[in-house]
């Protein structure tokens, strides 16, 4: 469970006390409602606080428990709780690994399904009337892959992680349990095509270059572009050189750009972390364009998992 995972469990875990404790403290009564010890041990398990065990049936429905005085402003604080707890509890899911998502993921999705195979037919060349070399089984959004075994691991893994099809897939999970994807909504999509046109105008803008030769220590900075919640669009810039001479050179370019490309169509609410890189090099080294990188993380290098795995299986033996 990586960093952000834990920090919104405890999130979770602090709404949930907090939203009880309003509760239970406004109605003069706990009745049956459980502890908020019980969110915080579940959450240690690596479980989701059930909202309806965590926080009282009516702090979700907005009635008033019998003997509550009805006070607007305490009842406004316990709605406002209640859907910082679900929207903690959303990410936390979204954070889970993908073959637990999978797995939690109840019903098959034939309409996620056919999303998938028209993408993977591309990347492994399936023909029309042909059986496809691998199968796919989607559940919600998260889907898993099993490609034949005469298909060499390494050529299909790099070409799935390389091909253009890869945009539709929001994260990917590799190794010898098995093959996960998650497919992107049309929303992410959209907001995904937002981003990478910020980063061209960047990209093609002439001070790159220009803040390259005045400023030539290597290095790079790493670009990325978030929607606040007044729907205002930046770029934000870390890095080694980010708060060198070089990044101050970039950053007229970089505050600029958001108002050289079109509005943010009004579907989008978030936009992917993903970022470009734009580096410095050293004297003498090749220049290379920058180019997007999402920054997400794919898991583990799948190729030498898999040998390891093997190798370790042909010692067993």
């Amino acid at each position: 469970m990586n960093r952000t995972t834990v920090v919104t469990g405890v999130l979770i875990a602090s709404l949930s006390a907090n939203v009880y404790l309003l509760v239970t403290r406004s109605s003069g009564t706990s009745g049956s409602a459980t502890s908020p010890s019980v969110a915080t041990r579940s959450e240690r398990r690596g479980e989701l606080p059930v909202l309806s065990r965590a926080v009282p049936a009516r702090a979700a429905s907005g009635e008033p428990a019998e003997g509550e005085v009805n006070n607007p402003g305490t009842r406004e604080r316990e709605a406002a709780l209640t859907r910082e707890l679900l929207k903690a509890q959303a990410e936390l899911e979204e954070h889970r690994p993908l073959p637990d998502r999978f797995q939690r993921g109840g019903e098959r999705s034939p309409e996620t399904e056919e999303q998938a195979r028209a993408a993977l037919d591309r990347v492994f060349g399936a023909k029309p009337g042909q059986k496809p070399v691998y199968t796919v089984e989607c559940r919600g959004v998260v889907c898993s892959l099993k490609v034949d075994d005469e298909l060499d691991r390494n050529d299909w893994m790099r070409t799935l992680q390389s091909s253009d099809e890869r945009k539709l897939f929001r994260g990917m999970s590799f190794g010898v349990a098995g093959t996960y994807f998650e497919v992107a909504s049309a929303e992410y999509l959209a907001a995904s095509r937002y981003a990478d046109s910020v980063f061209k105008v960047i990209k093609s803008s002439p001070a790159i270059a220009a803040c390259k030769q005045r400023f030539p220590t290597p290095g790079e900075v790493v670009l990325a572009v978030e929607l606040g919640p007044a729907r205002d669009v930046r770029v934000t810039m870390t890095g080694k050189l980010a708060d060198k001479d070089f990044g101050a050179c970039l950053r007229p370019v970089l505050e600029q750009a958001p108002s050289q490309v079109a509005a943010v169509p009004a579907n989008i609410t978030s936009i992917p972390h993903n970022v470009t890189i734009i580096s410095v090099p050293s004297p003498g080294a090749p220049q290379s364009p920058a180019a997007p990188v999402e920054r997400r993380p794919t898991g583990e290098h799948v190729a030498r998992e898999y040998r390891e795995a093997q190798a370790q299986a042909r010692v067993t033996d």
